[in-house]
């Protein structure tokens, strides 16, 4: 497996990565001049034991290793701005927990409570909050707590199954996470305790590893279609399904909207 970049119509294939070990998980710099990525990367896994992060430019240069502890490093998030990466590890024992990583003096922090098995970091947009996958309850749900791990708040329901991958909408109005069996991507709104959830599309499904373009209308994510897993976008109102690569027979998979970049 390795990082490529292409055009929402399918064009311009370029590849960034070209790692022995493959590469996978990429997440933007704010600037969309880097990418935080993982390796090694044999394939779409729930966990990676044993994986680190790296720093890699759009253009495939300057390739980096984040200093890291063994274990296995994985679901990097970047910072709004740019100066830490959020992150999942496995290096308490094998038991997931959030790390964030400050790019200034290469340190690491744990923001999660040592009994509980919590990952998938995701970033508000203004730099304040970090919504997250947590056990914290029994099974799977989405909480979100302030950038310091402080102020842990459950988000999401537990009714209707496990809940995962949050992402939020570019103005912090809504997150958009994967919930059920299948999985349907479902929205509710932030700040707002009464606020319900609302499935996307009913109809479109299995969908995870969403992601927001710039402008907050379209969504990016995984869907299994006829055996196989590959790239899709719609509109954030269930509209406009529109698959990508479409005639790409291999495995594609993690998509990450790239941020709006200055011609």
């Amino acid at each position: 497996m390795q990082i490529w970049l292409a055009n929402l119509d399918g064009s311009g294939l370029k590849q960034v990565t070209n790692l022995a070990d493959g590469a996978c998980q990429p997440d933007w710099s704010p600037d969309g001049q880097r990418l935080v990525f993982v390796s090694p990367c044999s394939g779409l896994q729930d966990d990676y034991p044993g994986a680190s992060l790296y720093l890699i430019g759009a253009d495939g240069t300057g390739l980096v290793p984040l200093v890291t502890l063994p274990g296995g490093d994985y679901e990097p998030a970047w910072s709004p701005d740019g100066g830490q990466i959020a992150f999942t590890s496995l290096r308490d024992n094998g038991v997931p927990h959030i790390y964030l990583y400050n790019l200034a003096d290469h340190t690491a922090t744990r923001l999660s409570r040592p009994v509980n098995h919590e990952r998938q970091p995701a970033w508000s947009p203004d730099g304040k909050r970090l919504a997250y996958q947590t056990t914290r309850l029994g099974e799977p749900q989405i909480w979100v707590m302030s950038a310091d791990g402080e102020d842990a708040r459950e988000f999401s329901t537990l009714a209707g199954g496990f809940e995962w991958m949050p992402v939020w909408s570019p103005d912090g109005s809504i997150i958009v996470f994967s919930k059920g069996n299948p999985p349907l991507l479902t929205a509710r709104q932030f700040g707002e305790p009464l606020a319900r959830e609302f499935p996307v599309s009913e109809r479109v499904f299995p969908a995870e590893m969403a992601d927001f373009s710039p402008d907050g209308w379209w969504l990016i994510f995984e869907m299994r279609k006829q055996g196989q897993i590959g790239l899709f976008r719609m509109q954030r109102n269930g509209s406009s399904l529109t698959p990508l690569l479409a005639d790409d027979p291999y495995l594609n998979f993690h998509p990450a909207w790239r941020p709006d970049v200055s011609p």
